[in-house]
């Protein structure tokens, strides 16, 4: 279990995260979830990093966000947001039976901050962004951020999955994915307009190649090598069972939403 650390992107808003490299210097009781089990040397390095990526960047985004023991409390102009309480990491061996929240700093979306938290659940690392009601957006990545800050692109990077790019309308209601591009897999470079995103694809065996994926005000489409640009898909939202089925998890896994 290792927590992935944030790439910076320079311009686009985001929080300047900092690799955590040094462990031992951090393996006091004090820096360390206490655990109804011993954990294993594994899962310990992975809460020293978290722990000191998160002091990194309580550091350089003061107010924001604080932590007593295995909790961590976000705020905004000093209200309490949410908590997230770490859960599980004595018995954690896979797939979602675990979370080690992490404070991962403070993003810039058209015109408002937002703090950004990590959630380590075993085998990835899932990102969010917490709402000023203190809800959560999720995200497969550290989101890039256009210059309006309408659109939010994301694609993921774990060893299990191919990356599959995905943008976010923040200005929509819930903040929803209205696209995501998953053959070729493709990585967001940069904003080249506001409507517009570099992306560098590379299929499996194949090398890489840079793309284009622009909106013409109505449809995402991406273009290659002079090829005819391509739709991507609709991704649709969630269902009342699956909106349920995700609060449930959440909850099982720590979070709570502040009481006003």
């Amino acid at each position: 279990m290792r927590i992935a650390m944030i790439a910076v992107a320079a311009g686009l808003g985001l929080c300047a995260c900092q690799p955590a490299a040094q462990k031992g210097a951090m393996a006091s009781a004090s820096a360390v979830s206490a655990a109804a089990a011993p954990l294993t040397a594994d899962k310990m390095a992975s809460v020293i990093e978290s722990r000191k990526l998160e002091s990194d960047q309580m550091a350089k985004a003061p107010g924001w966000a604080s932590r007593s023991g295995d909790t961590l409390t976000v705020s905004k102009a000093g209200k309490a947001l949410a908590r997230f309480t770490d859960t599980g990491l004595a018995d954690c061996d896979g797939f979602d039976q675990c979370a080690l929240w992490t404070f991962g700093g403070v993003i810039q979306v058209a015109g408002q901050a937002y703090p950004l938290v990590l959630q380590e659940n075993g085998e990835i690392t899932r990102y969010m962004l917490v709402d000023n009601d203190g809800s959560l957006v999720w995200f497969n990545n550290v989101p890039m951020v256009s210059a309006s800050g309408r659109w939010l692109a994301t694609a993921n990077d774990d060893e299990y999955t191919d990356p599959i790019l995905a943008i976010t309308d923040w200005q929509s209601p819930g903040h929803a994915t209205v696209v995501s591009f998953a053959d070729p897999p493709c990585q967001p470079q940069h904003w080249n307009a506001d409507d517009t995103l570099d992306v560098v694809c590379q299929p499996d065996g194949d090398p890489a190649y840079p793309a284009r994926v622009a909106f013409d005000g109505k449809t995402w489409k991406m273009a290659a090598n002079g090829e005819a640009a391509v739709p991507g898909g609709v991704d649709p939202s969630q269902t009342p069972q699956q909106a349920a089925e995700t609060a449930a998890y959440l909850t099982k896994y720590g979070y709570a939403r502040a009481r006003p």
